[in-house]
């Protein structure tokens, strides 16, 4: 059985452990203390499972960079570094006058570069190296109440005595708002506690609303939901109306976007410079 193995196992192992102790102790009165402690394993195991690197680590312990490590690197891809860069876009106004062109119609273009160093790695095994580049526009919502409009107890503003609770729940109304208290109130996903204290989601109003009538929703790549959203494949997917909305070529005429690439690559191998015939097997 490989090393893998043996801690995928132990994992499994803690997890159904504490998911039957957590069982038993439902059914009866515990003490407080060993219930907190359960209840910290079962949040550390949930954070965890969004990596498989986490999962193994949280078991292993100090044993993980040292020999666990190298053998998970040619089990799975990794990550291994990236960026992000803004894309510029330049206004073009008209300054001509035409029937059909205006005087000081507005368009735009595109053109951006960037320079950076992404990684520096070593390798225990053979692999490949991948790059993948993906377009993305910044999510605007103009159909959500935000989350502090929706506090209505004591229990739902920040407490020091509270400051390292669980996951809390994002309700629907913070992505798509509507009259109904029900349907508002309903669980859209879970956050880590508090976090509605520590960042505010991007948003337009008014006209700037892609459902205002006469509204100016070519200007902005906001969401706007027919109906209301669920968190699913689905939902997390860029939704390529929103840019067809904004953009004078549409992605059913043509690509919308064109990139060139230069990979400057530096490898150090353990290797002779040149390789000469006749060498072989001497050191």
């Amino acid at each position: 059985m490989s090393i893998l193995s043996r801690i995928s196992d132990t994992f499994h192992g803690v997890v159904d452990g504490l998911n039957n102790t957590f069982k038993v102790m439902n059914a009866t009165v515990p003490a407080p203390a060993p219930l907190q402690s359960v209840n910290s394993g079962l949040e550390a195991g949930i954070k965890a499972t969004t990596k498989f690197d986490n999962k193994v680590k949280d078991v292993a312990g100090a044993m993980y960079d040292n020999w666990i490590k190298p053998e998970l690197d040619a089990k799975h891809p990794e990550y291994l570094g990236g960026n992000r860069i803004r894309l510029n876009v330049h206004e073009v106004t008209n300054t001509s006058q035409s029937e059909q062109d205006f005087l000081g119609d507005i368009g735009a273009k595109s053109a951006t570069t960037d320079s950076h160093a992404d990684f520096v790695r070593s390798f225990t095994e053979h692999g490949w190296l991948l790059g993948i580049a993906v377009a993305r526009y910044d999510h605007l919502y103009s159909q959500s109440l935000p989350a502090k409009f929706s506090r209505v107890d004591k229990f739902s503003f920040y407490n020091p005595l509270f400051s390292e609770i669980g996951e809390q729940p994002v309700y629907d109304s913070e992505i798509y708002a509507t009259t109904s208290s029900i349907e508002d109130h309903s669980v859209f996903g879970y956050q880590e506690g508090w976090a509605s204290y520590r960042y505010a989601p991007n948003v337009v109003s008014g006209l700037m609303r892609p459902t205002s009538e006469g509204a100016f929703s070519t200007w902005t790549f906001a969401d706007a939901y027919s109906t209301k959203p669920t968190l699913s494949a689905g939902w997390a997917r860029e939704d390529p109306n929103i840019p067809n909305r904004v953009l004078a070529v549409t992605s059913d005429l043509s690509d919308q976007i064109f990139a060139d690439f230069y990979f400057e690559a530096k490898w150090s191998r353990v290797m002779p410079m040149f390789s000469v015939p006749g060498a072989i097997g001497a050191f």
